[in-house]
């Protein structure tokens, strides 16, 4: 029995589509984890939450100040999934929330003078599409290809 090209390409696209769901920044696709960040009188509040809602609790959390990779401040979520700190610099801050069950999200989140002036920044929206649809191709290939293949054989 031989076997077909278009088996094999289409089990390429499906292996090289599955990488690119776990090198994604930011949240992943299966049970993302999402952060906000909020701030009163000073205080901010990261709050981290899965896709479907509920909350990260006792998720591990990290955040790095502005122009640095190194922790600033560490330390656990909540039972509601919140993590508060008080930055001492304006500028670009990043927090990382890892859940320890393989979910983890880095998202950066500006404070300016007055608090934070704008939101996290998470994965786009092209990466989870582009993921899709090279899923999706790469299962049509190996569909095809497996269809001919046993059309190849019947005709033998």
């Amino acid at each position: 029995m031989r076997m077909n090209s278009t088996f094999f390409v289409g089990f390429f696209m499906v292996v090289s589509g599955i990488p690119t769901a776990f090198h994604s920044p930011g949240p992943r696709a299966f049970h993302g984890i999402h952060v906000e960040v909020s701030a009163r009188s000073g205080i901010h509040v990261a709050r981290a939450y899965y896709e479907g809602g509920g909350p990260v609790v006792n998720g591990d959390v990290t955040i790095m100040p502005p122009g640095s990779e190194e922790a600033w401040q560490t330390g656990r979520t909540d039972p509601s999934g919140r993590f508060a700190f008080f930055p001492d610099a304006p500028g670009t801050w990043i927090v990382q929330v890892d859940d320890g069950g393989g979910h983890r999200t880095r998202a950066t989140f500006e404070v300016g003078a007055g608090g934070v002036t704008a939101g996290p920044e998470g994965e786009s929206g092209l990466w989870r599409l582009l993921t899709g649809l090279g899923l999706m191709a790469g299962i049509t290939g190996v569909a095809y290809g497996y269809t001919a293949r046993r059309k190849l054989a019947g005709a033998v």
